[in-house]
């Protein structure tokens, strides 16, 4: 019978043994009840002591368990908390802080002006501006005690100026009084909280008013100043915006409720504001990346309002084991802060050397000082864009105002001045050259002079610089001028070739800088898109802004050094580039020998331009004049690619027009494609600016470096494309025209030679 049989005992469980030895060692009074009673809400709950051990145990285990995973994670898994010790010295930087009478404003002014910085605490309020620059003043005083320092509160670099940014004109004000001294760092802290609808003094919603709008102008207002100081040493921008930017409109921003009550929503007008601020912050950073201006950002998290006030050590050491788990706890971007702990990520977004050493710029920035990931409005490359647009017009601003420069302005007067104010020839930098080459070698960019491809590079084409060289200096030279992407629009005639558009060419590295490229030409360079093409190009020109233009042809130099050769991927043996041009010159030379091939290409193509095969039949049009000159030459594709160079440039001039009232740059040049590792190299041939009233002035001195010794320059071997001194004199002072070639003031030529 199964309900008979006796239950055979088992061995007590490792917490079993445990409870049996927890109530051996119990006083006999103790260990005579059966269990713990818990009385709750008139019932006994009766706890075993097995059960009462064991769940100490397990909590005990939990805790340790816990205390590990924070030392790990702390260790492996999470970013050092950033410190205000971390940041260099500021002294002699210039910093701007909206809202730096209270709140994170203050935090953040304190900070910079603990590291040294002139702080300008910008408020439209002068009794609670003045009030903060006075506790700023103390805190530092009481610390320089602590120091045994100097303790003159007067002596401290932080001061109060007027800033109401919901007034468009008292911005104007302050840009105006801050004049173009360089400014470093400039933290738009300022909020206007959540709050009915009301309207700025121009008439717009308050908060996309105050928010955004203000800080807006101010940044583009205040955007020569940042650049100058950008010029020497990376300026920064800190747009401080919140986790509200999640709670907007369903468009992310509702164009309709910016000035209108019609819709309005208090919170998600707030959001909207704040979304307006990173989608400012990416397209400053699109503007001014070039001028040496980083601009981000800050959203410092969740703040708790029990510590707003507290600037307390946050590193939980009374907490023993359990510390690191509640340092990385107080890490992570949902968890509150104080402000002062708040205002440390705007600090680094502000100061820290990292944002300066990896070149951080539009980013989204969260606690402790790392990379978020905003909400998808704010990543909406369209919106931005739109927001942009709005806000340049609802501040009455034509053009982002461009950089600084010391020594001139940007107007046609400056820009003569600039090139007659040029150090004549004995005055300038005079550099080596061949050290200049060595240094391109150094780089793997160009080949040596002792190899086959170096040897006929510098021989055939003296004066060819680097792709990424070109593109440098280019950039550097016509920001002289004023002109830089954000007032110019890019176009490029050349050869279409896939060999001048891989990754790391001239052509590629100049869309990467400039921007979006307008493609002019087609085969062979030549910019077939003609007079109409340019004019509905240059038609997308602001009215005042600048067309900056690259064009020329190609001609491939090999790994042994032959001209017009290339081992393009996927073939397995070398061809012809530039292979429009070398077949155009080989069908003139057949023209010229064979009469009834002649006859029979004729027939075929319809006489001299055939209309299946357009460009091919311009190239012919043009080598064919000169068939005979390029055969007798001594390199004939030398000879060849500089006679097709001076039909571009001549078709080139043709084209072009200056009705859209800016700056036109042309750039001409014959690329030179070159085998990995090398870069492709580009011999400038026409470097020149000029302006509806200001005739066309030559840049091409600017471009180069000048040679040691006049005698090596004249022992040069002639170039197909010099033109006499009579011929630079006349083509010099003739507006419109193709200025002449500056191969014989290439320094390379000459050293090569004399090697």
């Amino acid at each position: 019978d199964p309900s008979k049989k006796q239950a055979v005992p088992q061995p007590p469980s490792p917490l079993g043994s445990l409870a049996m030895w927890y109530r051996q060692k119990l006083p006999s009074s103790a260990a005579q009840p059966a269990g713990l009673g818990v009385g709750a809400l008139g019932a006994t709950i009766t706890l075993s002591p097995d059960a009462v051990v064991g769940a100490i145990l397990v909590v005990g285990i939990v805790l340790a368990l816990l205390a590990v995973v924070g030392l790990f994670a702390e260790k492996y898994l999470v970013k050092p908390a950033f410190s205000l010790e971390s940041v260099p010295a500021l002294r002699g930087k210039t910093a701007v802080v909206t809202g730096g009478q209270q709140g994170i404003g203050f935090e953040v002014a304190l900070a910079l002006a603990k590291k040294g910085a002139r702080v300008i605490i910008a408020s439209p309020s002068e009794r609670h501006g003045s009030a903060a620059v006075d506790s700023i003043r103390d805190i530092l005083s009481a610390d320089a005690r602590d120091k045994g320092q100097r303790e003159d509160p007067s002596g401290w670099p932080v001061e109060f100026a007027p800033l109401d940014l919901a007034n468009l004109e008292s911005i104007r004000a302050f840009a105006r009084a801050f004049g173009d001294k360089p400014l470093h760092l400039l933290v738009n802290a300022a909020e206007m909280t959540i709050c009915p609808f009301e309207v700025t003094d121009d008439n717009y919603e308050m908060q996309i008013g105050h928010n955004h709008l203000g800080h807006f102008c101010l940044t583009a207002l205040l955007t020569p100043a940042l650049s100058l100081a950008g010029a020497s040493t990376s300026s920064r921008v800190v747009f401080v915006t919140n986790d509200g930017h999640h709670n907007t409109y369903p468009a992310g921003v509702d164009f309709g409720s910016l000035s209108s009550r019609a819709g309005y929503d208090q919170q998600r007008a707030h959001g909207q504001s704040k979304l307006c601020n990173i989608l400012a912050a990416y397209k400053f950073a699109k503007r001014l990346g070039h001028c040496g201006v980083l601009v981000n950002a800050v959203n410092p998290g969740p703040i708790d309002l029990s510590v707003r006030n507290v600037r307390s050590s946050t590193d939980f050491a009374s907490w023993g084991p359990f510390a690191p788990l509640l340092r990385v706890l107080r890490s992570t971007p949902l968890s509150g802060r104080g402000v002062a702990e708040a205002a440390l990520t705007v600090v680094w977004a502000a100061a820290s050397p990292d944002v300066a050493g990896l070149k951080i710029t539009g980013k989204y920035i969260v606690p402790p000082g790392q990379l978020g990931v905003p909400s998808a409005h704010a990543r909406d490359v369209r919106l931005a864009k739109r927001v942009w647009d709005w806000s340049v017009e609802a501040c009455g601003i034509k053009t982002l105002p461009e950089p600084l420069r010391e020594k001139f302005s940007v107007d046609d007067g400056a820009m003569t001045a600039l090139v007659q104010a040029e150090p004549k020839a004995a005055e300038r930098t005079v550099i080596d050259a061949e050290d200049v080459n060595k240094l391109f070698v150094w780089m793997g960019v160009s080949p040596s002079l002792n190899s086959p491809c170096g040897a006929s590079l510098y021989k055939h084409f003296p004066g060819a610089l680097p792709g990424s060289a070109v593109s440098k200096r280019v950039a550097a030279i016509l920001r002289e001028f004023g002109v830089t992407p954000g007032n110019s629009l890019y176009g490029q005639s050349i050869c279409s070739d896939e060999i001048n558009n891989e990754k790391g060419d001239l052509a590629t590295l100049m869309q990467d800088y400039w921007g979006d490229m307008f493609p002019l030409g087609g085969i062979g360079g030549a910019p077939y898109a003609g007079k109409t093409g340019f004019g509905a190009f240059s038609h997308h020109v602001q009215h005042g802004q600048n067309v900056v233009v690259l064009y020329g042809p190609h001609i491939a130099v090999s790994e042994a050094g032959e001209l017009g050769k290339y081992l393009r991927v996927r073939q397995d043996h070398h061809s012809d580039a530039c292979g429009a041009v070398m077949a155009a010159y080989r069908d003139c030379c057949k023209e010229a020998t064979t009469s009834a091939w002649t006859a029979a290409l004729a027939k075929a193509t319809g006489g001299s331009t055939s209309e299946l095969d357009m460009q091919q039949s311009w190239l012919r049009n043009k080598v064919r004049p000169s068939v005979h000159h390029i055969q007798k030459a001594k390199v004939p594709y030398v000879e060849l690619t500089h006679t097709i160079y001076k039909s571009i440039n001549e078709y080139m001039h043709n084209i072009v027009n200056h009705d859209f009232g800016g700056k036109l740059v042309l750039i001409g040049g014959i690329q030179i494609n070159l085998q990995a590792p090398w870069e492709d190299h580009f011999l400038p041939l026409t470097f020149e600016v000029s302006s509806k009233h200001s005739a066309p002035i030559s840049l091409l001195p600017k471009l180069h470096i000048d040679s040691p010794s006049e005698k090596s320059i004249g022992a040069r071997a002639p170039s197909a494309s010099d033109l006499s001194s009579a011929e630079t004199d006349k083509v010099a002072a003739t507006p419109n025209k193709a200025p002449p070639s500056v191969a014989a003031s290439t320094p390379l030529s000459g050293t090569w030679k004399s090697k």
